[in-house]
């Protein structure tokens, strides 16, 4: 009989159709269960998080970390530490929200009013900054330089530099767009390239810091993302170029019944630019749900995923979510799925994040001089 009653229910069962009218109703279906982790499977539990690790060591974590270490060692890290912990919240909370729906965060958000159309026009003018021309003429920079046998280049000064940087940039945004070509899933493309930047990139950083950083300079760097309360100070006048004399922190002066500190603003932007971008900062973390769906986790295992232009053709993808009905053996699943993305999170996105900023900040730390501009 409670079979019975069951399987009415689920006939009966109507998705609900919550937000802006202008969206269409969910679809329906059944909540598949969670792989189970076992060490013999462990690298094909890995998920989203192997693509954010990847991204985690980017633009922001090569120029603004190693600006910001060089003037004031390791003390300001802390407020990375809040933001990569922050991001890592975000990315469970949508994670979960694709894991119920199938849906990627961002049509969630479409769902809210005003509706789709005023969202569109929000995000692409809030997100279009973040990819272009900021990464992509950042990266023009090095190449650039390499092509002028070690000279950097002067735009500013040199129409020639002007156009060859122009061309680097646009050529390099395009050639990121390549890999999305093939694969039968943008997303299995996505997890390959990450894995091999990992692999090489991590590698040759943890090289460096192996061999080449002191102990002091391991320990500035992760005492720093501990040192919370930390902030720059203006340094008296005359004073030598100690490293710790430009910064205090605030809860040992008060706890001294000292003043507060008088926080030296100039380099405010450099600062605050590094605690919005660390680890997967902006809106990078946000694609996220689209991988958990692409991935097939949760009820993304109904909807399909984006395919690529090459070898796609058998893969499909559903513009409508689907959602399951609550029972108690959707919960037991559910639960699982939610302890899944927890540890895709803890395991490897969060580490990741920590050891893209701790790496060029320590080779700041122990090639600069201190106070480096």
């Amino acid at each position: 009989m409670a079979e019975a009653r069951e399987l009415k229910a689920k006939a009966t069962f109507e998705a609900p159709h919550p937000g802006s009218p202008d969206m269409p109703r969910w679809d329906t279906g059944e909540l598949i269960d969670a792989p189970r982790f076992t060490w013999k499977n462990w690298f094909a539990m890995l998920g989203p998080g192997l693509v954010l690790g990847g991204a985690s060591i980017g633009g922001g974590e090569w120029l603004l970390g190693p600006k910001v270490t060089a003037l004031y060692g390791g003390a300001l890290l802390w407020l990375t530490t809040l933001s990569v912990l922050g991001q890592v919240i975000y990315n469970i909370e949508i994670s979960r929200y694709t894991l119920y729906t199938g849906e990627p965060i961002f049509t969630g958000k479409f769902r809210t009013l005003p509706g789709p159309k005023f969202w569109v026009l929000a995000y692409l003018f809030l997100d279009l900054g973040s990819i272009f021309p900021y990464l992509a003429a950042n990266a023009a920079t090095p190449v650039a330089t390499l092509l002028k046998g070690g000279i950097v280049p002067n735009p500013a000064a040199n129409t020639g530099d002007f156009w060859l940087m122009k061309i680097l940039a646009y050529g390099i945004f395009l050639l990121a767009l390549v890999p999305m070509l093939f694969g039968g899933k943008i997303y299995n493309s996505l997890r390959k390239v990450m894995a091999v930047k990992i692999a090489i990139v991590f590698g040759f950083l943890l090289f460096l810091a192996f061999f080449f950083s002191q102990t002091s300079t391991w320990m500035e760097i992760l005492t720093g993302f501990l040192k919370f309360g930390t902030v720059p100070v203006q340094a008296a006048a005359n004073a030598p170029v100690v490293r710790g004399a430009n910064v205090e922190n605030i809860f040992v002066e008060l706890w001294q019944g000292n003043p507060l500190p008088h926080i030296d603003f100039s380099m405010i932007a450099f600062i605050a630019a590094l605690a919005a971008i660390a680890g997967s900062g902006g809106l990078t973390n946000t694609p996220i749900s689209n991988y958990t769906r692409d991935q097939g986790w949760g009820m993304g295992h109904h909807v399909g995923a984006i395919p690529s232009v090459f070898g796609g053709h058998g893969v499909s993808l559903s513009h409508v979510g689907r959602v399951f009905q609550v029972t108690e053996e959707s919960l037991l699943r559910w639960r699982r799925w939610c302890r899944h993305v927890v540890r895709d999170q803890l395991v490897v996105c969060m580490p990741a994040c920590f050891i893209g900023l701790a790496l060029p900040a320590m080779l700041s730390v122990q090639c600069l001089p201190f106070g480096t501009q």
